[in-house]
């Protein structure tokens, strides 16, 4: 599975990259948490998510970042990608014990980005 992580993690950055290059006009090399400590909107959300992550509610947490995501707010774009970001450095055990697999990462992934209408799939990894 470390490919399979490995992979979730560079498919995240990328995605990042990109969404920072061309939706956003900003530098590629553009720090995410940075970005999300200089929004209101993205820090409480962030925050919100990463409670979730640490009191092992990992489905809530997803749960939540979909119904945010229904508005379409580009402040939530990035702090959903790093939820999942911070998902994937589980290790597959936790992730089992919290009921969640990785598989899950990608699929979640996957239909996070289409709502903002990326329609690829995460085995379309872009290459920035």
């Amino acid at each position: 599975m470390e490919n399979t992580k490995e992979y979730i993690d560079t498919f995240i950055d990328d995605m990042t990259a990109h969404i920072f290059m061309n939706d956003m006009d900003l530098t590629k090399d553009t720090d995410p948490m940075l970005f999300i400590r200089q929004s209101s909107e993205a820090s409480a959300f962030y925050r919100a998510l990463m409670d979730c992550v640490i009191e092992g509610n990992i489905n809530s947490g997803e749960d939540r970042l979909f119904e945010l995501a229904e508005d379409k707010s580009p402040e939530l774009l990035i702090p959903g990608l790093q939820f999942y970001k911070r998902v994937n450095e589980a290790q597959d055990d936790t992730l089992e014990r919290l009921n969640f697999k990785r598989e899950e990462i990608l699929t979640g992934l996957k239909d996070f980005l289409k709502i903002y209408g990326y329609g690829i799939t995460a085995s379309d990894h872009l290459k920035i």
